[in-house]
């Protein structure tokens, strides 16, 4: 965690400072905003100290990014991993839009039971704009799952109860004069628990920010737990998920605005589902 919260202080203050430099220039219709999420240290406990979980499949890991805005072409990429070792990214670039998502996981067999395996989803979007007439948008997801049963042979019960845990630490920071406009520039981290017929149990934290003519920062860390009786012997999933979403824009003519709000509200819904 602490390599976690080092990077997005350096990355929010990084961006903080540059975008109060650009704002303090002589220029109007200007917004700057970022978003970011990691989550990490998913672990177990189990109610029966005698009971075993054990995973029954190898990670699978995705991640995804955009980038668009009125200048550029938009750009995606995604990527994907199949395996108990390894890093993927997915980056997305245009001329005022940067987004990155990475995944990474280690010794993925001995998740929740070493020490030193763990698995690990980060996501990260920015955009600037410094003119009147202009639009960016851009989202970064992380995302990873895997198959787990319980055994014991010391049962007296035909279940236990069980707690996943899983850290995330993010920031979403929008900076805009007043004909600049920053548009719920999101973050999520999501669990979730399955079991063959569907969802079981969720958690999820979300925040998000607008605003124009002001400066708005949110940091925000905190543990997702997700809890059930599980039945022994029988095939369950876990699964994750980090986002970051951005929208911006500057001052429209009015015969635009309509659908610049349109837009925003399309691929919102487009985007989470």
């Amino acid at each position: 965690m602490a390599t976690h919260a080092k990077f997005f202080r350096n990355t929010v203050n990084a961006f903080f400072c540059l975008a109060f430099f650009c704002a303090g220039q002589v220029q109007a219709a200007f917004v700057a905003a970022s978003s970011n999420m990691a989550i990490n240290n998913l672990r177990f406990a189990l109610s029966d100290t005698s009971a075993q979980l054990q995973w029954t499949d190898v990670w699978y890991g995705d991640v995804r990014a955009h980038a668009a805005d009125s200048d550029s072409v938009p750009d995606n990429d995604s990527n994907s991993l199949f395996g108990n070792d390894g890093s993927i990214q997915a980056i997305a670039n245009t001329a005022h839009v940067s987004s990155l998502a990475d995944y990474t996981v280690e010794n993925g067999t001995q998740i929740g039971l070493d020490p030193n395996a763990g698995i690990t989803g980060t996501t990260h979007s920015d955009l600037h704009l410094e003119r009147k007439y202009m639009q960016a948008d851009g989202f970064a997801v992380s995302a990873f799952d895997n198959f787990f049963t319980i055994t014991n042979p010391n049962a007296t019960e035909t279940s236990v109860w069980v707690d996943f845990l899983l850290d995330y630490q993010g920031s979403i920071l929008g900076t805009a004069d007043a004909e600049g406009f920053f548009v719920d520039i999101t973050h999520i981290a999501t669990l979730r628990l399955f079991d063959i017929n569907g969802l079981l149990s969720f958690d999820q934290f979300q925040d998000s920010i607008s605003g124009t003519n002001t400066t708005i920062l949110h940091e925000n860390q905190g543990t997702l737990r997700v809890s059930f009786l599980l039945d022994y012997n029988k095939t369950y999933q876990i699964s994750a998920e980090a986002d970051s979403e951005i929208y911006g824009y500057t001052v429209p003519t009015p015969a635009t605005l309509p659908l610049i709000l349109l837009g925003v509200t399309i691929m919102r819904r487009f985007h989470r589902c």
